[in-house]
């Protein structure tokens, strides 16, 4: 399994859902825990890496940053951090590709035999913004994270003034949130200027042999099954699945994410599949 695409997971802390994170993930894959509180979990192909020593590249971008978010400044550095330390564990470990997921996600896919559906791609990300499930290689995060420290550095430039303008009309609106990694992952899926484009970055919430990769469970994401605030989870074969309404059909969701209060379901799909 060492030649196999590593999954990597990035958490600061720690919060009893990860184990869920990390067991499922590690089921098919090899997985790589980069945070800074050891874990107890003893699992083959499982290793975890403090990521206090991969932040190189990072300083520059603290030194110009703007908080432009009605969320945690600390709570949104960290996230634009995290792209650094993947990038700098990329390079120490000299690989070409790595699947990124959130530390609310259960993977339900072998990664190394979903690549050749992705493969022409430097990056995928979910709903255009979102890297929650998502292939990197090595230069669509270095292409990444050149986007991101040219932002902050380049207070003139197209890109900030539209970040900057984006926020500006949230509080206008009295909307809360703003400018996020997010915002800026939207931006380098649409320009290919400074490395991304459509062509460049591909969409995994397209439903490929039946299967697909969730965006956010508590969203209907438009043809999927909803009740009770959430998508309608059905198990088959320990494998979660969705009713497609308008495929008329169940799609097997490759990746869950169970993004903020729904992290407390985490625990019974994960038994519920196991």
């Amino acid at each position: 399994m060492s030649d196999k695409i590593p999954v990597i997971i990035i958490h600061n802390g720690f919060q009893d859902y990860l184990r869920y994170t990390i067991i499922q993930a590690n089921k098919q894959n090899k997985v790589y825990l980069l945070g800074n509180t050891n874990v107890d979990l003893k699992l083959d192909n499982f290793e975890t890496v403090n990521f206090s020593g991969l932040s190189d590249g990072f300083e520059e971008l603290k030194k110009n940053y703007v908080h432009l978010n009605t969320t945690p400044f600390e709570y949104e550095l960290f996230c634009y951090q995290r792209w650094y330390i993947i990038r700098n564990f990329m390079s120490a470990k000299k690989l070409d590709v790595v699947f990124y997921i959130d530390s609310d996600v259960l993977l339900y896919a072998d990664v190394d035999k979903e690549w050749c559906k992705y493969d022409k791609y430097t990056m995928t990300l979910l709903h255009r913004s979102a890297a929650t499930s998502s292939f990197i290689t090595y230069k669509g995060i270095c292409d990444f994270c050149k986007l991101l420290t040219y932002a902050y550095s380049n207070k003139n430039s197209y890109v900030f003034k539209k970040i900057e303008s984006h926020f500006r009309v949230r509080q206008e609106c009295r909307l809360a949130g703003g400018v996020c990694d997010m915002t800026l992952l939207e931006h380098f899926h649409r320009e290919d200027d400074l490395g991304g484009g459509p062509g460049r970055v591909g969409e995994m919430m397209q439903i490929i042999d039946d299967s697909t990769y969730d965006h956010n469970i508590n969203t209907a994401d438009n043809d999927f099954s909803y009740k009770n605030g959430a998508k309608e989870i059905k198990i088959v074969d320990k494998q979660p699945y969705v009713f497609n309404i308008k495929l008329n059909k169940d799609i097997k969701f490759n990746a869950l994410h169970f993004q903020g209060q729904a992290k407390s379901r985490m625990g019974d799909i994960y038994a519920r599949t196991s």
